[in-house]
């Protein structure tokens, strides 16, 4: 299940498009009707024109590849008739301090207002396996700190995608030392001159200072 900062939710974050519901909570979005049919739809073995992504993924070039239906199918096809939340993909707002050409006001407030959302109750985590925390830029918000508090660590594995500016105090390294797994993907779009002008808000002479650092300290941690 995917939650976006400015409230909507997706089946996951490769489906064409978001739930047409208004929804309190990921939770209630989960139980809604609408994604009951979602399910049913897949169930049965439909094809769905809403998983085309996935679709070109697994023929890309006619060469079949590894796809985000694969990675679920094989992780989590032994739970179809117990549905609950095993994976999710969060951005519990949309702070960040770049702005990017191909971005917008949805994934940072750099184009708009800052939109924030509720963070799910810790009752959704019970039987939690995988989480991915976006933003805007994740270690910008410090809720997100609060969240990763409410997981039970040592069950679950816990990817962070950031824009490699801003670093986590020893505190929070400890605490994610916890998790089962730790995967932290360092986003860029280009190196130099390209990476300033695609990225506003970014310096190479930075970036790359900011990268020695987190190839030494991710690189302790990260498993």
């Amino acid at each position: 299940m995917t939650q976006n900062p400015d409230g909507q939710y997706r089946t996951c974050c490769m489906y064409e498009k978001p739930l047409e519901g208004k929804y309190k909570n990921i939770k209630e979005a989960f139980d809604s009707e609408e994604n009951q049919v979602i399910r049913k739809r897949m169930l049965s073995g439909e094809k769905l024109h809403e998983c085309e992504k996935c679709d070109i993924d697994e023929m890309h070039e006619g060469k079949p590849r590894l796809s985000y239906r694969h990675e679920f199918n094989k992780n989590y096809s032994q739970y179809i008739d117990n549905p609950s939340f095993r994976s999710l993909e969060i951005s519990v707002s949309n702070k960040c301090n770049f702005k990017c050409i191909d971005c917008g006001p949805r994934f940072s407030n750099q184009f708009g207002p800052t939109l924030i959302n509720k963070l799910p109750d810790p009752e959704n985590y019970k039987d939690l396996d995988f989480l991915k925390i976006l933003g805007g830029e994740p270690f910008l918000d410090k809720r997100n700190i609060e969240l990763i508090k409410q997981i039970p660590r040592k069950n679950v594995r816990l990817m962070f995608v950031t824009n490699n500016s801003i670093f986590p105090k020893d505190d929070v390294l400890e605490l994610l030392k916890e998790f089962k797994y730790l995967n932290v993907n360092l986003s860029i779009d280009g190196i130099k001159e390209v990476a300033e002008y695609v990225r506003e808000g970014t310096k190479w002479s930075r970036f790359e200072r900011n990268w020695n650092w987190s190839v030494y300290s991710w690189g302790k941690i990260c498993k």
